[in-house]
């Protein structure tokens, strides 16, 4: 798949790792692609920017939504989803009557465990995409055929954006009042007049 990237695309994977250290977090999320498409100075950046999109505004509030290393604090998890309008006090309550007293702290602290980044990981130059980002990826292949183009373009990895409709991306979007209809028809136009310029 990675041999479809245009010059463009493996650019725009290189500026999300760049956002991705800058933000301090471990993996490759979608809002770094949304920070690098923003960061893009072609078509596909200059649709979103369009749009009216701050790449400031964006990173403010990454970095109060998210812990210096990435992987968030139950303190932290606990804002962030207050800011996204998810009750967690009524989640604790329902887990905790279903499966037992404590039992959402003790699924909170084996995934901390879990995600911890190990020495050897640590060591790494690049972060690795999460599960998230992945599916933008393989759904950026999806779009180009779709739209019956031969190469993956920044614009294909925009519209995936759009499909995967990752929960933080989606907010960081509807915050900044994006029309999400206009966006997508936008990237599907530069996706179609690179496809004709390519033919």
């Amino acid at each position: 798949m990675f041999e479809r990237f245009t010059p463009a695309t493996k650019d725009l994977i290189i500026a999300a790792q760049a956002e991705r250290r800058s933000l301090g977090d471990h993996k490759l999320k979608p809002h770094h692609l949304l920070l690098a498409l923003l960061a893009d100075e072609g078509p596909s950046g200059d649709a979103l920017r369009h749009e009216g999109v701050s790449a400031d505004r964006i990173t403010q509030r990454l970095r109060r939504m998210e812990t210096p290393d990435g992987s968030s604090s139950g303190e932290n998890d606990d804002r962030l989803l207050e800011q996204l309008g998810i009750d967690i006090d009524a989640i604790r309550q329902s887990l905790d009557q279903t499966f037992g007293p404590g039992s959402f702290d003790r699924a909170r602290q084996r995934r901390s465990a879990s995600s911890a980044p190990s020495g050897r990981r640590s060591g790494r130059k690049f972060g690795q995409f999460d599960a998230q980002s992945k599916r933008v990826v393989e759904e950026s292949l999806r779009e180009a055929l779709r739209l019956k183009t031969k190469h993956i373009g920044p614009e294909h990895v925009g519209l995936a954006l759009l499909k995967v409709d990752h929960l933080v991306t989606r907010r960081l979007l509807t915050d900044e009042r994006v029309d999400l209809a206009d966006l997508r028809a936008s990237w599907e136009a530069v996706a179609r007049s690179a496809t004709t310029r390519s033919s």
